[in-house]
């Protein structure tokens, strides 16, 4: 019913907490010992700072490297002004850059995950309108389990899901 936020997500799942003024600074945090999940929050709120593709394929790397795994929120991903862009018919949106893109993840989406939520493009925060894309390794038995749990996203919910992300003007 509700949504835990990053650090709260991980004290429920057991594990503890640590905190970087920096992910893109792979060596404040590469090094600590037990790393297990990397979060990430692109454009940032709430300050709409954007990690850039290079920095994002350096998280990858070094998160690759200790073998864990990259959350990526991107729920703010279609709200990126970083640069100025006109949004009208044949006018592109603008988007921050996606931790699945192949110049970030080499074309591989091992150990990454990323989470994209209606909730602020499109208003649909009281539904609780999201996904989950990457490692299928790791989506697979999450399905299963938010299915086993009553987590699973009803049919109308999906279908309004499926209407926002159609729908870029709204944005």
């Amino acid at each position: 019913v509700s949504y835990p936020t990053y650090a709260i997500g991980t004290q429920l799942a057991g594990a503890q907490v640590t905190t970087v003024d920096d992910p893109a600074d792979t060596d404040s945090w590469v090094d600590l010992p037990g790393v297990r999940a990397v979060w990430i929050n692109s454009p940032g709120n709430p300050s709409g700072q954007v990690i850039d593709r290079t920095a994002l394929a350096k998280i990858v790397r070094a998160a690759r490297l200790i073998g864990a795994t990259v959350l990526s929120d991107e729920c703010y991903a279609m709200l990126d002004w970083s640069e100025p862009t006109q949004v009208g018919q044949n006018a592109p949106i603008p988007a921050s850059p996606c931790i699945l893109e192949p110049e970030v993840c080499g074309g591989d989406a091992s150990g990454i995950l990323c989470l994209y939520s209606m909730s602020k493009q499109s208003n649909m925060a009281g539904y609780r309108a999201a996904l989950v894309a990457g490692d299928a390794h790791l989506v697979k038995p999450m399905t299963a389990y938010r299915k086993q749990v009553g987590l699973i996203v009803p049919g109308p919910i999906q279908r309004a899901m499926r209407a926002a992300l159609e729908d870029g003007e709204a944005v």
